[in-house]
């Protein structure tokens, strides 16, 4: 693995364990679209378990403009928004971790979905929780806030992005 790439799924991971924060990556275009690639990618995996390509497609590229927006707007709230690349692309790399953490559990539920859902829904649920902590944390280090205001924070732009994407594209 190149060392540059390598150097990446490090920061990543240490932000998904609280180690390091958006601070800590490079300000970069190029990080910044290769971010994005990533998490459209594993997000459109994810979304394809249960619908067809495109609609998955679609609903991973409305999900990161609604994130994108809403971290926009946010920050510039804050009076923060020199802040921005670094807190989307810290937010899109551990984004493509938690869905590529998500990827197999989701298949195997998705597989077994006439059998009782034991611990794999609580392992998704597990998943679930830590990506509310990593936004609340990256949210947190950018706007300089406490945690359990970026804990809510997070909390309301998932159950808003929810509503709005399934307003957008039912799930029928």
């Amino acid at each position: 693995m190149n060392e540059y790439y390598k150097s990446l799924w490090q920061i990543f991971s240490k932000i998904c364990i609280f180690k390091k924060g958006p601070q800590d990556i490079v300000c970069s275009s190029y990080l910044m679209q290769l971010s994005l690639v990533f998490y459209i990618t594993s997000g459109t995996l994810l979304l394809i378990v249960d619908r067809p390509l495109s609609i998955a497609v679609v609903q991973s590229i409305l999900e990161v403009g609604l994130l994108s927006i809403f971290i926009y707007l946010l920050l510039q709230f804050f009076a923060v928004s020199s802040r921005f690349s670094q807190t989307i692309i810290a937010l899109y790399g551990c984004g493509t971790i938690i869905s590529s953490l998500s990827f197999p559990v989701i298949c195997y539920i998705s597989i077994n979905s006439e059998q009782a859902i034991g611990g794999e829904g609580v392992l998704l649920l597990i998943l679930l929780v830590w990506s509310f902590f990593i936004m609340a944390y990256i949210i947190s280090k950018a706007i300089n806030k406490a945690l359990s205001i970026c804990l809510l924070i997070s909390f309301s732009y998932f159950y808003l992005s929810y509503h709005v994407v399934n307003f957008l594209l039912p799930v029928t």
